[in-house]
């Protein structure tokens, strides 16, 4: 099994930890996770395909990562300009970004806002930003305000990391190890036990969803390939604007397997395959 080695990357108000493993020479792989995970999410494919080097990030106040200064928020564009220092801080000039959920969204508006830094995306059971009816705007603004006004914090402790997995699981259905994995990134110890320790202010609610006239047009601005990794679930959850997403793609690359929303947690070795053969790695670069 391949070993991963924790990396901390100066953003300027605080860091980011990171997850890095494979071979320095390999080409440049920046994982981004989903919407309360972590650098964890993306270890399981980064052990099945070890060919590329892997930089797996944990976004602000998740994992490992610092906490956001007292008075800033959480929302979807914090995330990006995060983004965008975190590959200031690696030196990168350019990658592939392996994202999954909400990483798809981050991933497709940052290949849209600065196309010369990003070779691929690949995108795991997401497929651009979450969207809603602009009819909602003016709900989605009372909802934001509301959630701000009444800070969240964790109160729930757990004996075991394993009992903070189960409680996981019951939120989104995984295999116990990959529950497993995440949980033990997110917690911290406390006397009694076990307490989560992602910021509870990253589930404020935002002040604002795009529209999706704006997902498409984001989509349809991405200039290098796209490999999407699809379940039945994300099709589901689409419905009629799942065809109108991949249309706007431009050079698409569509794999569509069964399997949970944490399928490359679950199953890896299908989705290392895959992304193998879009990175157009060698037989004995994946395993």
């Amino acid at each position: 099994m391949t070993a991963a080695q924790e990396r901390a990357l100066d953003v300027g108000w605080g860091k980011l930890q990171a997850l890095e493993l494979g071979p320095e020479q390999g080409p440049k792989l920046l994982g981004l996770h989903g919407w309360m995970d972590n650098a964890a999410s993306l270890l399981p494919l980064a052990r099945a395909c070890p060919g590329p080097h892997w930089t797996l990030l944990d976004y602000a106040g998740h994992g490992h990562s610092d906490h956001r200064p007292p008075a800033a928020r959480y929302y979807f564009t914090d995330y990006l300009f995060d983004l965008d220092v975190a590959l200031d801080a690696l030196a990168w000039d350019r990658c592939t970004l392996v994202s999954h959920s909400l990483g798809t969204a981050l991933a497709a508006c940052y290949a849209c806002a600065n196309p010369e830094r990003i070779e691929r995306i690949v995108m795991l059971d997401g497929l651009g930003v979450v969207t809603e009816d602009t009819a909602l705007a003016g709900p989605r603004l009372q909802r934001s305000l509301r959630s701000v006004r009444q800070p969240r914090g964790h109160r729930s402790v757990f004996e075991t990391p394993a009992l903070a997995a189960r409680a996981r699981q019951l939120k989104n259905p995984m295999r116990d190890a990959s529950a497993l994995l995440l949980a033990e990134r997110a917690l911290r110890p406390v006397p009694d036990g076990w307490r989560w320790r992602t910021d509870p202010r990253a589930m404020w609610d935002s002040p604002y969803w795009m529209s999706e006239a704006q997902a498409l047009s984001i989509l349809a601005d991405i200039q290098c390939p796209v490999l999407a990794v699809l379940t039945p679930a994300l099709e589901s959850y689409l419905g009629a604007r799942l065809a109108p997403r991949l249309e706007a793609i431009k050079d698409l690359t569509l794999l569509q397997l069964d399997g949970g929303h944490h399928l490359h947690m679950d199953q890896p070795q299908h989705v290392a395959s895959a992304l193998a053969d879009f990175l157009n790695l060698k037989e004995d670069q994946h395993d």
